[in-house]
């Protein structure tokens, strides 16, 4: 066995890197023998990667789909913990650069989920280029609601670290999630400041998929568009994804600068029986845009399914509850008081608010809600629009 003076000292540890042991059962005392070894990563639970340092994301990017490859393959999943320090990941435009996987085989219960951990805000994952920074979604539905043989499968967790859009350009999304049950995020995200750009897209994106049962705990500052709430249903029966958001649990702390879009359900998103805590700062609008004339609020609800055949398959949060305070500050945008308004519904009587509960403060705009029909309990504070216009049930 070689002398431990022979191996260098490890400046931080891969799973791929071994380590001596030593024997105390070999009482030979040979100068001869075989040298025993253990890798790093058969005495870890997770699958453990550094950062490179190539700041272009090809190296990044192939680490981590080669450890989604390694926990793919045993259809059992596992958890991917990113270290600290900054990590980058890139794609050709308009693809996705890590896919990680909501269920490791298809079929109705195929498969447990990869999950993708980091360091909290010692962990920075950039997007580089015009591309999806993560999406997880599963393949396969789970089938009926009720009577199955067993529970709905719970999808991946994604969290503790911070999602960056610095290097992004065009129409990049920092992560992409939907068409499952019990997924468990927990990010901040930042800088995705193109007009085009998401943060964070929950979206329906399978044929009959859909998303509930989860827990949302987002951080979302500086971007054009914080977090879409979105499905893919084309006209016709049954076409594309289904359009629920339900019983989901966001926890939203919003830090919007001039003409940064909120939350955003559309398309005949229905978030019935979701909840939504919300915090943060607005800023106003910019140089010439006008509350009534921006087009979208700290909250904007509509839009319907494209062939609605009734009240539920307009956006809507229905049955859920919607708690917090919004403080318009002036920042970057033209200041003198001219912000969003709180709530924007377009111009539908079905998009809004419908037996919601909760309680709304807010030094924003007034909210433009047209002939919304809004059935809301609890207070209403700097919204004169909204408290004259809610109902309660």
């Amino acid at each position: 066995m070689g002398k431990l003076s022979a191996y260098a000292a490890l400046a931080q540890s891969a799973t791929a890197d071994q380590l001596l042991i030593l024997d105390t059962s070999d009482t030979t005392m040979s100068a001869q023998g075989t040298e025993k070894k253990i890798s790093v990563g058969t005495l870890l639970p997770y699958y453990v990667i550094m950062p490179t340092g190539d700041t272009s994301g090809a190296n990044d990017t192939a680490a981590i789909s080669a450890a989604i490859t390694t926990l793919d393959a045993g259809n059992v999943g596992g958890t991917i913990m990113l270290g600290p320090g900054n990590f980058y990941l890139n794609a050709s435009p308009g693809n996705i650069a890590v896919t990680l996987p909501a269920q490791t085989t298809s079929g109705t219960q195929g498969g447990w989920p990869v999950n993708l951990l980091g360091c909290g805000a010692a962990t920075v994952v950039s997007v580089v280029g015009n591309c999806t920074g993560i999406s997880c979604h599963r393949t396969t539905m789970y089938g009926a609601q009720f009577g199955l043989a067993d529970p709905t499968q719970a999808c991946s967790q994604i969290r503790d670290f911070i999602l960056d859009g610095q290097l992004a350009t065009s129409s990049a999304i920092g992560l992409d999630f939907g068409d499952g049950s019990g997924f468990d995020i927990k990010l901040r995200v930042q800088n995705f400041t193109g007009a085009s750009q998401i943060a964070v897209n929950q979206i329906n994106r399978i044929n009959g998929g859909w998303t509930e049962k989860s827990d949302c705990w987002l951080e979302l500052y500086n971007n054009a568009q914080c977090l879409v709430i979105n499905n893919t249903q084309t006209a016709g029966s049954g076409g594309g994804s289904d359009h629920s958001v339900e019983y989901i649990d966001y926890r939203l702390t919003l830090w919007l600068a001039a003409g940064n879009k909120g939350v955003q359900i559309l398309n005949g998103s229905n978030a019935g029986g979701s909840r939504f805590w919300f915090r943060g700062n607005c800023s106003s609008l910019p140089v010439g845009q006008t509350t009534a004339g921006c087009g979208f609020g700290v909250f904007t609800i509509t839009g319907s399914v494209p062939t609605p055949t009734q009240n539920d398959q307009y956006s809507r949060i229905y049955g859920g509850h919607l708690e917090g305070k919004i403080e318009g500050n002036d920042g970057n945008g033209q200041g003198g008081g001219v912000y969003p308004g709180f709530l924007w519904t377009g111009t539908s009587t079905h998009n809004g608010l419908l037996n919601v509960t909760g309680g709304i403060l807010h030094s924003v705009g007034n909210s433009q809600i047209t002939s919304s029909t809004i059935t809301f309990n609890g207070g209403i504070s700097g919204d004169s629009t909204l408290s004259s216009a809610r109902s309660t049930w």
